[in-house]
Order: structure tokens, then C-alpha cells, then sequence
């Protein structure tokens, strides 16, 4: 796996983990009846679970790109300077 798609998914992991701490610490505001704007932590998370699935899909592109492109660079090595595909060599 590339470098760029490792980086993406384990953003991903962390921004999951980040919005999920929120709700939590939301969901312990509300339980201990502290009184402040839940409207701005809600946001928050939201915006952290967004930048998740952001992440996710950009580190998904990135896997499945770095696939088509190795794909291609086997068809070309198996394909002599003439243009003829080569041949498979028996070991004996």
C-alpha cells in the first residue's frame, strides 16, 4: 500500500476516534446537566465525522489508482522491445 493511502486511513481512524470523544463528552454534559451550547460540540463532531469519510475516500481513490497503475506496469513488462509478448520459460 502506498504511503498516501496508510496516512489517509489512519486520518480517518483518528478523526472517527476524535468525533466519537465528543459525542461522548456530550453525552456526559447532558447526564451531569452542565449547562452550555451544545450546538458548537455537535458541530464539532459532526465536522470530525465528515473529515472521516473524506479521508476514507480519498485513501480508498489512492488504493485502487496505485492498482490500475501496477496493472499497467506488468502488461508493459511482459512485452519484449518488438512489441511481441514474451514467452513463458519452463524450469526444469
Amino acid at each position: 500500500m502506498p504511503n498516501v493511502t496508510v496516512i489517509c486511513f489512519f486520518s480517518s481512524l483518528l478523526c472517527y476516534g476524535l468525533g466519537f470523544l465528543k459525542l461522548s463528552s456530550l453525552n456526559n454534559a447532558i447526564m451531569d446537566n452542565i449547562g452550555y451550547d451544545f450546538n458548537i460540540v455537535v458541530l464539532i463532531a459532526t465536522s470530525y465525522f465528515v473529515m472521516a469519510i473524506f479521508f476514507a475516500v480519498i485513501g480508498f481513490v489512492c488504493y485502487i489508482s496505485n492498482k490500475k497503475v501496477n496493472k499497467k506496469l506488468l502488461k508493459v513488462r511482459d512485452v519484449d522491445f518488438r512489441g511481441n509478448p514474451r514467452q513463458e520459460q519452463e524450469i526444469a
